[in-house]
């Protein structure tokens, strides 16, 4: 199998079947009980660099929690808009004491302020001296529309549930041990009024280092000691946060990142389906879905009417998924009917090879976590042997038995690899392969 054609199948993976799944292991609705959320509202930022904002709280009900005010008020990242208590069960962590949705400010495609949400869990009992350490929980492809965000509960409510139950004992077992997790949306799930554009590295970063924010100024009793965690394409938006944190957030002291099966091989794609053949039919979807990211947050570098057909572009930009979440993508152009004769791809490429997993710079201990069953498998070894070559430090651990994603298989592992960095301990296994 041609390289570029495997890294196509390793995406195509991540969309349509390894990032969602029905019905097994879901907690039963309705299940587990909270106490009354009451976060420390901020008269103050509390987050270094963060101007002071008064949130409007409690926020509305229903689906307008969702509708940023208009006109947005003068914003930081990380300012909260509004909070409510998170009320979808099975979304619950186990052991939290205080769970809430928020809306807050982050930095949109245009570098200006915008509103995006997420949710904060907090664990009983005071914060230690120098603050709870916080970990991200980034979650895998749940869709497009604002309501495929998980802080909106569409899987609770459909019955498909996305990869996140999978991860919440690495999470659960932290929030435990006294961290404070936060779990982002990304820029266009959740709150409406801006579209989301799908792997793009620098929006995804930039909503979960303001989630982080954002929970500092909801409780000043969460640190600057952080981890970003994630799987599938949390594993891509948990790499990038590290990659972008010491420019966007350098307030924020990270110590390393867990990255289970992180999106990996976009950086081959254009030139895959310039190929033309029947092969990359049931591919077409996936490349036009990273397109139209490119559409909605470059638009005037990307100019995809230079390299698209116009059936390409329609779908690019009309096609249903944009409307629903899972399943949603509706029927591509036809192999021959996706790229004008002759297109030059440079632009697009540059764009994909970007936003791939293989080109970030982290300064911090990464641990990428992949189980042999996956078809991600070989290509992300590839990935954490070509960072290493880079200097970084990159532990890759294969599970054997594990799938897409790892669930309990990780929890222990995870949670000491996590711990060890806290402590200070130098990771023992990196770049051995």
């Amino acid at each position: 199998m041609p390289r570029s054609f495997a890294a196509l199948v390793c995406v195509a993976a991540l969309a349509a079947v390894g990032c969602s799944r029905e019905g097994a292991d879901r907690k039963p609705e309705g299940s587990g009980s909270r106490p009354a959320i009451t976060a420390n509202a901020p008269g103050a930022s509390t987050a270094p660099g963060v101007a002071a904002f008064t949130p409007e709280t409690p926020g509305p009900a229903g689906d307008a929690f969702f509708d940023p005010p208009a006109p947005l008020p003068q914003l930081k990242p990380g300012d909260v808009i509004r909070y409510r208590p998170f009320d979808i069960p099975q979304g619950f962590l186990d052991g939290a004491a205080k769970e809430v949705v928020v809306m807050y400010a982050t930095t949109g495609y245009d570098g200006k302020p915008v509103a995006t949400t997420g949710v904060v869990h907090l664990p009983p009992g005071p914060a230690p001296a120098g603050g709870r350490p916080v970990v991200t929980s980034n979650h895998g492809t749940t869709g497009e529309a604002p309501i495929c965000g998980p802080s909106r509960g569409w899987w609770a409510k459909t019955g498909i549930f996305d990869n996140q139950e999978d991860f919440e004992s690495l999470t659960e077992s932290l929030l435990k041990r006294g961290f404070a997790v936060v779990e982002p949306d990304y820029l266009g799930l959740g709150a409406t009024g801006t579209p989301h554009a799908y792997l793009y590295g620098k929006s995804v970063a930039y909503s979960t280092l303001d989630l982080i924010r954002a929970a500092r100024n909801l409780d000043p009793g969460v640190g600057k000691t952080s981890f970003f965690t994630g799987g599938s394409q949390g594993g891509h938006a948990a790499l990038f946060s590290a990659h972008y944190a010491p420019e966007y957030a350098p307030e924020l002291d990270v110590k390393g990142v867990i990255a289970e099966a992180p999106a990996v091989g976009m950086d081959f794609m254009a030139d895959m389906i310039a190929e033309g053949s029947e092969t990359t039919a049931p591919y077409i979807g996936i490349f036009l879905g990273l397109v139209r990211a490119a559409d909605i947050a470059e638009r005037d570098t990307i100019q995809i009417e230079k390299f698209l057909t116009p059936d390409a572009i329609a779908f690019t930009r009309t096609r249903p998924s944009n409307e629903q979440c899972m399943g949603g993508g509706g029927e591509a152009p036809k192999p021959d009917n996706v790229l004008l004769p002759g297109a030059d791809l440079g632009p697009i490429n540059t764009y994909l090879k970007a936003n791939a997993t293989s080109s970030v710079k982290l300064r911090v201990p990464v641990l990428v976590a992949q189980g042999d069953k996956d078809i991600l498998s070989s290509m992300n070894r590839s990935m954490a042997e070509g960072l290493c070559q880079n200097g970084m430090s990159v532990e890759f651990k294969a599970y054997a038995e594990g799938e897409h994603t790892l669930g309990p298989l990780l929890t222990a592992d995870g949670t000491a690899w996590i711990m060890a960095r806290l402590n200070g301990e130098p990771p023992t296994n990196a770049c051995v392969f």
